[in-house]
């Protein structure tokens, strides 16, 4: 009974915009040779779309980096020590320094090309290697410190919970 009145009440409310259209089309109107622009709603559509373009902008250059990543073996490789080592901090320590070791050689080298283009020190291929070499340093450097204070970081959050919890 509640299954025929919930289709009966259903088809009825797909039905009633149907018959509104049809009505309202009879009706004959004192505007119909007006122009129908509005000049918010197109300002309303355009800022729509915009945004849309950079979601999905947002959401390619994600998918680019996962899948620059994965091209790498960064995510493999870490997600294999964190299994043979049975720690997942110690996979996750190893995806922050190769992500930050690539990365700084990547950044490392076309800054330093650009730098040498506007400067002229060097040729390109030593430029390149400089900048590559100096990445690879400081992608490092940076990696291990990142690992650190988020060690550092983990502890004190732990600490923080645990007192939490002793209180309760």
């Amino acid at each position: 009974m509640m299954k025929n009145l919930l289709f009966l009440l259903s088809c009825l409310l797909l039905c009633v915009p149907c018959f509104a259209a049809v009505t309202a089309s009879n009706v004959q109107s004192d505007y119909s040779d007006t122009d129908d622009f509005s000049p918010f709603l197109f300002f309303l559509v355009m800022a729509t779309l915009f945004v849309c373009c950079i979601g999905l902008a947002l959401v390619l250059l994600l998918l680019a980096v996962f899948l620059a990543l994965v091209a790498f073996g960064i995510v493999s490789a870490s997600v294999i020590v964190g299994l043979t080592q049975k720690s997942v901090s110690k996979g996750f320590n190893t995806f922050i320094l190769l992500t930050a070791t690539i990365g700084g050689s990547m950044f490392g080298g076309l800054a330093f090309w650009i730098v040498n283009k506007i400067s002229h020190w060097f040729d390109t291929a030593t430029s390149v290697y400089i900048g590559i070499t100096s990445g690879f340093i400081s992608g490092l450097v940076v990696g291990t410190c990142a690992c650190y204070l988020l060690a550092k970081a983990l502890q004190f959050l732990s600490r923080r919970w645990s007192k939490k919890d002793a209180l309760t």
